[in-house]
């Protein structure tokens, strides 16, 4: 093959590829101007949803560990919801999160055993509720037993 036609042949090859690398590079920055901002958006969502979900779990625990130590503290302190006594306000702080513990006693005047209800706030929401039983009738000179009717955690909105 003589040197002529070979420098045809390159310079025919060159002109019909003229334009084929500013098509390729257009579609590449087309194609990363939409997946980048989608890969940001969900970088981001899973950044605030950790956060709320960490916020929620953070709040819910010192509530529930509050409610169980006012429990606690009923079960020793055995005039805590008794005819005639006030229900003390408890205030527990866990992991930076402060939960304060009100009591509301349905004990009635010639009943043996305690009936006391508790609600957990952090803020000004209640984040978990429980209604309690203490077993004074049956505990003697020991602690009572105490049966958890009900409680009920993550109250949040």
């Amino acid at each position: 093959m003589s040197t002529t036609s070979t420098t045809t042949t390159r310079r025919q090859l060159r002109r019909s590829q003229t334009g084929a690398s500013l098509i390729i590079v257009l579609f590449l920055v087309a194609f990363l101007s939409i997946i980048v901002p989608a890969v940001v958006g969900l970088v981001y969502s899973g950044a605030t949803t950790t956060t709320a979900s960490n916020d929620n779990r953070r709040t819910t625990y010192a509530a529930n560990s509050a409610l169980e130590a006012s429990v606690q503290y009923g079960r020793t302190a055995r005039w805590v919801g008794r005819v005639g006594t006030y229900c003390p306000t408890l205030t527990t702080t866990v992991d930076g999160v402060t939960a304060i513990v009100t009591c509301t006693s349905t004990t009635g005047p010639f009943d043996l055993d305690r009936s006391i209800q508790y609600a957990a706030a952090v803020g000004s929401v209640t984040v978990a509720k429980a209604s309690v039983i203490y077993r004074d009738g049956t505990a003697g000179s020991g602690e009572p037993t105490v049966d958890v009717a009900s409680w009920s955690s993550n109250l949040l909105p």
